[in-house]
């Protein structure tokens, strides 16, 4: 059994939920009445400078995070920030690392940062 004979589906498609509604059956040609992204939930972010050499500054389209963490190229754990608009690097030496941006003790995104000289 098809799950669109009933009317109603969803799935998930490159981080975005749709919701169909259709009012007839599929072989019949159904007619899609909804489709609705559900952009609010996708978490996207905006860091600059990259590449950084002692500060980068962070903007967000939706959710603030918690806290972000640090990991260097051998995945420990670096920094950690509080402050999530800003982060300083001067800590740190030149290198790839990566952000973990966390909200409520959960993995909102990963991004990769290159710090230099």
């Amino acid at each position: 059994m098809n799950a669109l004979q009933g009317g109603e589906a969803s799935y998930i498609s490159r981080n975005r939920l749709f919701y169909e509604v259709h009012d007839g059956a599929l072989a019949g040609g159904s007619r899609i009445r909804n489709i609705q992204t559900m952009a609010s939930n996708i978490f996207e972010v905006l860091i600059y400078p990259v590449p950084a050499k002692d500060n980068i500054y962070l903007t967000y389209k939706n959710d603030l995070p918690d806290c972000i963490y640090i990991y260097d190229g051998q995945q420990r754990r670096v920094l950690k920030s509080e402050n999530v608009n800003s982060i300083d690097l001067s800590s740190l030496s030149a290198g790839c690392y990566f952000l973990e941006f966390m909200k409520d003790q959960k993995r909102l995104d990963s991004k990769k940062l290159i710090k230099l000289k």
